[in-house]
Order: structure tokens, then C-alpha cells, then sequence
């Protein structure tokens, strides 16, 4: 510490002592400033904290809901199967029935062919034919019913296979 000119230290205390308090000064604002940081952070980690669990909570949700249409959407594939093994199950019967119906037929004719014999026989023919015919006839009808049913279970497994569709695009 130097004295002035006069020999008055004061000038150079006040000099100093105005320092100091402007240091003071200057420790005050950050430490205001590091509070205020401070306060900020806190309410940021709060914040991020809260985001996270509203994320999580969005992601468990999303999940059971995948879930749920994965589940469903099983369910929807194993339908279709049976529907698809139910329409093989229905071409083999129509196959049968239409086995059944061309050896009617087949009979009717020779039954036809055999009535020019007797007058007895041909009453017995076209008894047989009759017979043959009504045969022919319920194998005939019952092949349209299995047609019919087909067709509806066909109609059914392509709207299935349009909501498998609209589930996989959901997914």
C-alpha cells in the first residue's frame, strides 16, 4: 500500500474498499445467477423426468395394443384356415356327388337302352329309371346346396382376408 502525495492512506482504502465491493457485488449476481441455473436444471430434469414416464406410459399402451391385434389377428388367420379346409372338405363332396350323379346317369341310359325287351321289363325300367331319375335329381340339388354353400364360404374367407389385410396394415 502506497500513501498518496499528502500522506492520507483513505484515498487508496476507499479506492480498494469501492474494489471490493464491486467484487462483492460481482460474487452476489453469479451466485444469483448459479441459483437461478440452478432452478432452471431442476425444473428441466423435472420436466424430462415427467416425459419419460408419459413416453413409457405411451409405449406400454402401443405395446398392449400389438398385442391385442397380434392376438386378434391369430384368431383371424386360424379362421381362415378352417374356412380353407371347410372349402377342400366341400370340392371333395361336389366331386363325390358329381361321381355320384354321372354313374346315375350312366345307369339311367343302360336302363333305357335294356326296356325294348319285354313290356314287364319295361315297366320295370322305366321304374328303375324313375328311381334312377330321382336319384339324379336329389344328387343334382344337393350338388347346387354345396355349390351355394361354397360360394358363401368362399365370400366369407375373401372378407376375412381383407381384415387380416387391414389388421397387418394396423400393425
Amino acid at each position: 500500500m502506497t500513501i498518496s502525495q499528502e500522506g492520507n492512506p483513505e484515498p487508496i482504502i476507499e479506492a480498494e474498499n469501492e474494489k471490493v465491493d464491486f467484487i462483492k457485488l460481482q460474487v452476489q449476481e453469479r451466485d444469483e445467477e448459479l441459483a437461478k441455473l440452478k432452478k432452471e436444471l431442476d425444473q428441466s430434469k423435472r420436466k424430462h423426468h415427467e416425459e419419460v414416464i408419459s413416453m413409457t406410459n405411451q409405449l406400454n399402451k402401443a405395446k398392449k395394443q400389438e398385442d391385442t391385434l397380434s392376438s386378434h389377428l391369430e384368431q383371424r388367420h386360424k379362421r381362415v384356415n378352417k374356412l380353407v379346409e371347410e372349402i377342400g372338405q366341400y370340392k371333395v363332396k361336389v366331386s363325390s356327388l358329381k361321381s355320384e350323379l354321372q354313374e346315375a346317369r350312366k345307369q339311367a341310359q343302360e336302363a333305357e337302352k335294356k326296356m325294348g325287351s319285354s313290356q314287364a321289363k319295361n315297366e320295370e325300367m322305366k321304374s328303375d329309371i324313375i328311381s334312377l331319375n330321382i336319384v339324379a335329381a336329389e344328387a343334382t340339388r344337393s350338388k347346387e346346396e354345396t355349390k351355394e354353400q361354397l360360394a358363401k364360404k368362399n365370400n366369407e374367407c375373401e372378407r376375412l382376408e381383407e381384415e387380416i389385410v387391414l389388421l397387418r396394415k394396423k400393425v
